[in-house]
């Protein structure tokens, strides 16, 4: 058969602890999220100005300017001009300059719980740059004039003076030249000086930058982004929820597929059936699988079938009577007798099991009640003996031949034998199966046995020389497909299929035969 994993992929078996992991992260981050105060973002953006220098348009440096719109020397004038209240250096705080790419535009923005406020300050940084820059290009013009009237006059007097002494008729033809050369050198250094200043005289109107786009008021805050934060905390909820799975996988010691219980029990797994619900139809089809599987593996039809499970701690539970009633409809079609069902296992009872508190195998074990005197159930072709009224004790299975002759006489009601045993690692079924079973089958619930304990079941039914030929894997509670309708055995009492409790009345004698 098929060994697939028994809960498909690690992420699939551990898919609540993702989950959990991503809920609780996600709800934590929108609850932080929405627990900061709202905070209003107002743009205005700048278009920078080309700085003429001697006639040599040169393209602005961004990163400076960036740099002098967010600097505190912006922040003083603003505060000085505009008298907000506030520091400069908590305004700062607030505002943030950026560059859009390949562009002469400076985006400014400043953030306040206030949108109106956030509008304000952002307009009033923004003009107040362009102010800024403007003042220090006049003031640069400024100084570059007055230090070429400087440069012109000096050349001036230099010029005057060298005028004046080739003039003045008392030097040599020689040094003469020489004072023509020295002139016509000032002369020209004169007029690339006054052509400076023309160019100069030029720049004050010149473009230095201006607001082309005004603050607005924004209508909804920019931050806490909501949907971001959901986002991100989805995000590093499912790292960590994987991150969880990952190591629960690594330190848990439950099988993970149907190959890993053979090889531990070294015994086939005869099939898979379906949790018992109280209250919920139970497909049939399962446990008529089930019923030819453990013939094919026992190699004939025991006589006396034990089903137990491996702990008294396992959650899941076989309703050991859908494996007799299918036990029975082969049987009854057969022979015409019913299938005896022994109730062995002394924990509460499942869905569908017997009430406490009728005469049973505990009363045969130690002599209070006849097999005849019994009152007995008969449900769908299975005879079913209860526990008993008085506690199951281990002493009282340490007797081999009182075991066998309780069974004998229960066998006397029909035949086969199902018994319901105990839990192989509870101490009662170690006692019980060598002696009441000719054949073993092991219930296996992954979610809650170990491969430990499985390891442990195996050697414990080695210890007892219990013949073990199978293994049954009990899933999770599921629902009935609509296919599996015409597969149910209904009951001899009830139309449909359903598993039930018997009602403490009391129930007609089965006699011996």
């Amino acid at each position: 058969m098929d060994t697939p994993a028994l809960n498909g992929s690690l992420l699939w078996r551990r898919r609540w602890t993702v989950l959990t992991a991503t809920a609780i992260v996600a709800a934590a981050a929108l609850f932080a999220s929405s627990s900061r105060t709202p905070i209003y973002a107002s743009t205005a953006q700048v278009l920078i100005g080309i700085l003429p220098q001697a006639g040599v348009d040169i393209q602005p440096n961004m990163d400076n300017e960036k740099r002098i719109a967010g600097s505190l020397a912006v922040a003083q004038q603003v505060a000085a001009e505009y008298r907000f209240g506030v520091s400069p250096d908590v305004m700062l705080n607030s505002l943030s300059v950026d560059v859009p790419v390949n562009t002469d535009i400076l985006a400014i923005t400043y953030a306040h719980p206030d949108p109106h406020v956030a509008e304000v300050r952002a307009q009033a940084f923004a003009d107040t740059y362009v102010k800024f820059r403007t003042a220090a290009a006049d003031e640069q013009l400024a100084l570059r004039k007055q230090r070429t009237a400087n440069a012109i006059a000096d050349l001036q007097r230099q010029l005057e003076d060298v005028e004046r002494r080739a003039n003045s008729g008392q030097v040599s033809p020689q040094l003469q030249t020489v004072l023509n050369a020295e002139a016509a050198s000032y002369v020209a250094q004169l007029g690339a000086r006054q052509q400076d200043m023309q160019a100069l005289r030029a720049t004050p109107n010149s473009f230095q930058g201006r607001v082309i786009a005004a603050a607005q008021l924004p209508t909804s805050p920019a931050r806490p982004n909501h949907i971001v934060d959901g986002a991100v905390g989805i995000l590093v909820g499912l790292l960590l929820g994987m991150g969880l799975a990952f190591a629960q996988d690594r330190t848990d010691r439950r099988p993970r597929s149907t190959s890993e219980i053979e090889e531990l029990l070294a015994v086939p797994v005869l099939g898979s059936v379906p949790v018992a619900a109280q209250g919920r139809a139970v497909p049939a089809a399962p446990y008529r699988q089930l019923a030819a599987r453990i013939v094919l593996a026992a190699g004939a039809e025991p006589s006396r079938l034990a089903i137990a499970h491996c702990t008294s701690r396992q959650r899941g539970r076989v309703p050991v009577m859908e494996v007799a009633r299918a036990w029975a409809s082969r049987h009854v079609s057969l022979d015409g007798k019913p299938v005896v069902l022994v109730r062995a296992d002394d924990r509460a009872p499942a869905p569908g099991d017997d009430p406490r508190g009728r005469p049973g195998l505990s009363d045969l074990l130690r002599d209070r009640r006849d097999v005849n005197s019994m009152g007995v159930q008969v449900e769908g072709g299975v005879v079913v003996v209860p526990l008993g009224t008085l506690p199951l004790r281990p002493e009282d299975l340490v007797p081999i031949t009182k075991i066998r002759a309780a069974l004998d006489r229960t066998a006397e009601l029909g035949a086969p034998v199902v018994i319901d045993a105990p839990p192989v690692l509870s101490g009662l079924a170690g006692e019980m199966l060598p002696a009441a079973a000719d054949a073993v089958v092991i219930v296996v619930d992954p979610r809650s046995v170990t491969r430990d304990e499985i390891v442990a079941v195996r050697s414990a039914l080695d210890q007892a020389s219990a013949r073990l030929i199978g293994a049954v894997i009990v899933g999770r509670r599921g629902t009935t497909r609509p296919g599996d309708r015409s597969d149910r055995t209904a009951p001899s009492s009830t139309p449909h299929h359903v598993v039930h409790e018997v009602a403490d009345e009391p129930t007609p004698s089965v006699t011996a035969r």
